[in-house]
């Protein structure tokens, strides 16, 4: 005799199974989205993002009455609180991580509580409205980004040092800081996203013409992709953002991701709609597991990727 437990669990994962596009629906058309992690409840999701348990289900249909068939990494629609990311005249941008409140923010960042409100008036005065992968605007501290004669850049992520970020780059320690003056002699004013200008090749550079973006990543599962192919969560598929889609004409294309000396070659075979940023990606789970052994926990990593 089955236990209920695992007719539960039966019954739920023939629910995901029967419909492979509801993974997708979450980045139709999605102003801001949220990842999936390992622990997470409804109610959880509720608390870090600020959208109420109603607005959650409404816009991500998928979500049972019971908030049981959750998957980690799947992508969820969070239309309340958070906002647009920071218009063009934004220097330096930040992007919000688990856990952080206003005051983390502004203790990694260097910039006051005013300034912080000022920049992103979408916050509100209570700061309750914080959304895992929000894209904000920091006016002061850590320096403008790269001049538009940088060839190469690299966006600082969370446990960042100068010399993890030569060993990931290739750089010299003498490049990094000539081509980033704002960075002291100490190294101890990295911000995490600023944008650092990678002029240095060798060891485990970036391929020529590589963009810099986030990625993030979901789970396939035999469901079809943009492209019309089938789809398995073991294959290295890369979903590109609305920026590089170009209407499906790098269907096939390998696509070269690198992240913190580690390299895959992936194919397109996905559009994501509601990908992070300009030069966000979306990686199957296969691929990212790859890529970043430690995928569950970061949620969405800063990457250098180029077509092959």
């Amino acid at each position: 005799m089955f236990s209920t437990g695992f007719f539960a669990l039966l019954v739920t994962a023939l629910a995901v199974a029967s419909s492979p596009l509801e993974r997708l629906e979450a980045r139709q058309g999605c102003a801001q989205t949220y990842t999936v992690v390992s622990g997470d409840t409804c109610a959880a999701i509720e608390s870090r993002t600020g959208v109420s348990d109603a607005q959650l289900h409404s816009l991500n249909p998928s979500i049972n009455g019971g908030c049981t068939n959750l998957q980690i990494g799947q992508v969820l629609c969070l239309s309340s609180g958070g906002g647009s990311p920071p218009s063009g005249g934004c220097t330096t941008t930040y992007t919000v991580v688990s856990g952080d409140t206003c005051s983390a923010i502004e203790a990694k960042t260097g910039v006051s509580d005013s300034q912080l409100h000022a920049s992103n008036p979408s916050i509100n005065s209570g700061c309750t409205n914080l959304q895992i992968g929000q894209v904000l605007c920091l006016s002061g501290g850590g320096g403008p980004p790269p001049s538009g004669g940088c060839t190469q850049t690299y966006t600082v992520v969370s446990g960042d040092t100068c010399a993890a970020i030569e060993a990931k780059t290739g750089v010299s320690d003498s490049q990094l800081h000539a081509s980033n003056p704002s960075i002291n002699s100490g190294c101890t004013n990295l911000q995490i996203g600023q944008v650092l200008c990678i002029n240095g090749s060798g060891g485990t550079s970036p391929p020529p013409g590589g963009i810099s973006g986030l990625a993030t990543y979901y789970d396939p599962n035999g469901g079809f992709g943009a492209c019309g192919t089938p789809l398995q969560n073991w294959d290295f598929i890369i979903a590109l953002g609305t920026g590089h889609w170009d209407g499906g004409s790098h269907c096939g294309q390998a696509v070269n991701v690198q992240y913190q000396g580690n390299s895959i070659q992936v194919t397109v075979e996905d559009l994501c709609p509601g990908c992070q940023g300009a030069n966000g990606i979306d990686l199957s789970e296969g691929a990212m597991a790859a890529l970043d052994p430690n995928y569950i926990n970061d949620g969405v990593i800063s990457v250098v990727w180029s077509f092959v």
